[in-house]
């Protein structure tokens, strides 16, 4: 997951996670910008790349993620 400020620079670094995995194509869910009324996204047991705003951070502490989260850090940018 990665949490940035700027909605432009989210979709950029997204896009360009997803070309990192050259040769190989994620197949599964794959947001770049998470809009708030589907945080309920993050409970789903699959496996995903989700982009969320910071502004969006605090939603997330309803979520099992907080651990993780706490564990992982921030990419701040």
């Amino acid at each position: 997951m990665i949490t940035v400020f700027v909605h432009s620079t989210l979709s950029t670094c997204m896009s360009s996670m997803a070309a990192l995995l050259y040769p190989f194509e994620w197949q599964h869910t794959f947001i770049t910008v998470l809009p708030s009324m589907l945080i309920d996204v993050v409970d789903a047991p699959t496996p995903y790349i989700v982009g969320i705003l910071a502004s969006m951070k605090e939603l997330l502490d309803d979520h099992c993620l907080t651990e993780v989260l706490q564990k992982l850090g921030d990419l701040d940018f």
